[in-house]
């Protein structure tokens, strides 16, 4: 499993951003287009070059053979290459993407307050009992870790929101993060990174992976990696 995240510190300039858009695919690029905010564009555009660029360094796939497919949920997947999987999330100044050969999703979000009262739709029971136990700021914690945790698990199966949010129910033993679904317990591996202030970072995959970090870039340092790893 690879994970890395870039920092959106700083824009690009025009031409970086026309550079980095020659190693994308036409799709793409119109998608880009149509987007009405800067930061929007920005974040779609790294999302694809994050994954592309830890294809090509950590796997050997040319960039050129990079080619998407989707599910029937709008899950994006690799057909020419079934046994790798990936995902990527973005929130804020950051974007952040996963590679592994097993069924991984990822999600990151700011942590801003005030979101709780989505708990209601979001969270099953048991998880709101214990919410309303804990005080403002350790509820608002406690809300992001179980949302990314959640968010982390429908993007790695590919359902996305058709899934019941409230049917998962999480829980902690001994420091490892278990899930049931329906009351039934579900077989994946999850992490939550606590590797970025203000951020709340989770993982889920099919099995346990030994190495569960992320690698981080500038935005001008993946700017220049990105180039030598895609082509130039």
């Amino acid at each position: 499993m690879h994970i890395y995240a870039v920092h959106i510190d700083q824009d690009l300039t025009d031409a970086q951003f026309l550079k980095l858009t020659e190693y994308i695919d036409a799709d793409k690029k119109a998608r880009i287009r149509r987007f009405h905010k800067r930061m929007d564009a920005i974040h779609c555009l790294l999302g694809d070059l994050l994954t592309r660029y830890i294809l090509c360094k950590h796997y050997a796939v040319p960039n050129t053979d990079i080619v998407y497919a989707y599910q029937r949920y709008g899950k994006a997947f690799l057909p020419h290459y079934p046994d790798l999987h990936f995902n990527i999330s973005h929130s804020g100044n950051w974007v952040v993407a996963v590679v592994a050969p097993v069924l991984v999703g990822i999600d990151i979000e700011k942590i801003r307050p005030n979101r709780t009262h989505i708990a209601a739709v979001a969270c099953s029971d048991m998880e709101n009992r214990e919410l309303q136990k804990l005080k403002d700021y350790e509820k608002t914690v406690l809300f992001f870790k179980l949302w990314t945790l959640k968010e982390s698990y429908i993007k790695a199966t590919g359902k996305g929101l058709t899934e019941d949010l409230t049917a998962l129910h999480f829980s902690w033993l001994n420091g490892n993060i278990r899930l049931q679904k329906n009351n039934k317990p579900v077989a994946a591996y999850f992490e939550t990174l606590d590797c970025i202030a203000g951020y709340t970072l989770s993982v889920c995959a099919q099995d346990k992976h030994p190495e569960c970090r992320v690698h981080f870039f500038s935005l001008q340092a993946f700017y220049k990696a990105a180039l030598i790893a895609l082509g130039d």
